[in-house]
């Protein structure tokens, strides 16, 4: 069993020798590009909703006063119209003012579907409700709607973005545990080279001695790549923020809501 285990050990040590710098560059990378698709899409998320409340607000300043309809009607129309504005009217206009590469993210990145499927669960989450109920707890409907839905939750609609942000969270200090891994194994596999001195042969405890240092070199640089790598996702990390950007999504989105509901009567 010892043997076994042994063997086990030193077969991993050999591939981590060779390769793990490899590897933490390569997972720092697909990090960095994953991060930034899930960010992308939270984006397009807030430009939605941006979209939203620039048409209501422009509705509520061309209304003097408070509107004699029913909520659900008042808020299907606005997030309909939003919708039609931003989608179907650029994809029908489109030769006169090109937007392919827009369009094409957006195909990519589902955020039409998304942006449907937002509108749909959003009236129904609010279709019962009228003005003898109380207040609808907006803050929980919009967080609902965020969460349930398939084209914003999931990369390319595939990939869960919330267990990957928490995923690339942990990243920082796998790095670190990487470069102190690579270091030790380093050391393990220089350390065996000293037995072969021979104090009485000064050429040959020279060239030994040589290896012995230019491993040890190696297996720092380990450290130190780990620790950049560290460093540099904690940065990358906290400038795209998706977590950061869904909170300020539900915010606006619900306050948007809540003053729909406010306006009718």
């Amino acid at each position: 069993m010892n043997d076994l285990i042994q063997q086990i050990v030193m077969g991993f040590v050999g591939i981590a020798n060779s390769a793990l710098m490899s590897i933490m560059v390569l997972t720092f990378v697909t990090a960095v590009a994953l991060r930034s698709l899930i960010y992308y899409t939270v984006l397009r998320e807030l430009w939605f909703v941006r979209e939203f409340e620039k048409r209501l607000y422009s509705k509520l300043d061309a209304e003097n006063e408070p509107q004699t309809v029913a909520f659900p009607s008042y808020l299907r129309k606005l997030l309909e119209k939003t919708y039609y504005e931003v989608f179907e009217l650029r994809s029908r206009y489109r030769r006169r003012n090109p937007d392919f590469i827009m369009s094409l993210s957006d195909r990519v990145f589902l955020i039409q579907d998304g942006a449907a499927r937002l509108i749909r669960d959003t009236l129904k989450f609010l279709r019962y409700h009228d003005r003898q109920d109380q207040s609808p707890a907006m803050i929980d409907i919009s967080k609902n709607v965020f969460n349930s839905n398939p084209a914003f939750s999931r990369v390319f609609g595939i990939v869960p973005a919330s267990a990957c942000n928490s995923l690339l969270e942990m990243l920082p200090g796998l790095f670190i545990i990487g470069g102190i891994l690579g270091t030790f194994i380093g050391m393990m596999t220089a350390l065996p080279q000293l037995s072969g001195m021979d104090l009485a042969n000064a050429e040959q405890t020279k060239k030994i001695m040589d290896g012995f240092l230019a491993q040890m070199s190696h297996a720092l640089v380990t450290s130190i790549l780990g620790i950049l790598l560290s460093v540099t996702t904690n940065l990358f990390n906290s400038v795209c923020d998706p977590e950061g950007l869904f909170v300020t999504i539900v915010d606006r989105y619900s306050s948007a809501l809540t003053v729909v509901w406010t306006r009718c009567h």
